[in-house]
């Protein structure tokens, strides 16, 4: 109770400082108006927008860095790849931040769409529904007339093992994204929709790849990781391989998702050592556990 008593109070401490006191939620809601009352937010409707991106920002993300670093310990060959572009882009996990260098690591931003397409951070079906007073216009698909009032969507997930689109389907290939055939890539994008496409199309989208590819960077300027070799009970956590035999990370709808796993061992490179210490004032003993 106290901590939402807390949050309420914050809420209602920033209405007072008013729209321009900083570039936040608020600022970009506060003059949404009811169509049909003229009424503006009200507090609980602040607060359920507030609570509902937690989780739309938070669970997802966490579901997409989980998920690449699931393939990326499960396919050698891409880790490396992927590591030496990162490393080789670089000069110190510092410069490591949201801009050009960061977006033209075209592997990073490959293995991340092809983890979200594997392993959809929203797998579910997003159903959408005609309007029943919508008698003017015929939804037709593949020449079925819908009619009003009817739900109809596509499962993310079966659409992203669609081998029409996405050949070897459960195989992680982040190069199929670096195809320069326009056909192709035209094919694959046009069937790829974690986030959702269309006006119901996520507003986050941008964010979460900044998100992502930062954090995933890090992780590889920093540290090297690997399966526990010698746990093979901790190194099955997470994961599944019933549907083609290949290493799939499982992961439970609940709208968003949630998952179990990976269990990865990581370490601290050599070449990070000194950074760390100089550039984030870790302790000696912080540096060296982190190394063990």
């Amino acid at each position: 109770m106290a901590y939402y008593k807390k949050v309420r109070d914050f809420i209602v401490a920033r209405r007072a400082e008013g729209k321009h006191a900083r570039r936040d939620l608020y600022s970009f809601v506060v003059d949404i108006k009811d169509p049909e009352t003229g009424e503006g937010l009200r507090l609980r409707d602040i607060w359920s927008e507030a609570a509902f991106f937690v989780p739309a920002g938070g669970d997802t993300t966490s579901t997409a860095l989980t998920a690449a670093l699931f393939y990326l310990s499960r396919y050698p060959e891409c880790y490396k790849r992927l590591a030496n572009e990162i490393r080789n882009a670089f000069t110190s996990g510092v410069e490591i931040r949201h801009g050009t260098k960061l977006s033209g690591c075209t592997y990073l931003r490959a293995c991340i769409d092809e983890a979200m397409r594997i392993t959809p951070p929203i797998a579910t079906t997003l159903w959408r529904q005609l309007p029943e007073s919508d008698n003017e216009q015929l939804f037709v698909v593949e020449g079925q007339v819908i009619p009003p009032g009817t739900e109809v969507g596509v499962n993310i997930y079966t659409m992203h093992h669609n081998e029409e689109y996405f050949p070897d389907s459960y195989c992680f290939k982040p190069e199929r994204w670096l195809d320069e055939s326009l056909g192709r890539k035209k094919l694959m994008h046009d069937a790829f929709t974690p986030f959702s496409i269309g006006s119901r199309g996520c507003g986050g989208k941008a964010m979460a790849y900044q998100e992502a590819s930062i954090a995933i960077a890090k992780t590889f300027w920093y540290l090297d990781f690997e399966r526990p070799a010698h746990d093979m009970k901790a190194d099955r956590v997470g994961e599944i391989t019933q549907y083609s035999g290949k290493p799939e990370l499982e992961a439970l709808d609940q709208f968003a998702s949630v998952h179990r796993g990976p269990n990865l061992v990581f370490r601290l490179r050599d070449e990070a050592r000194d950074e760390l210490f100089e550039t984030e004032k870790l302790s000696y003993s912080t540096i060296l556990e982190l190394h063990s």
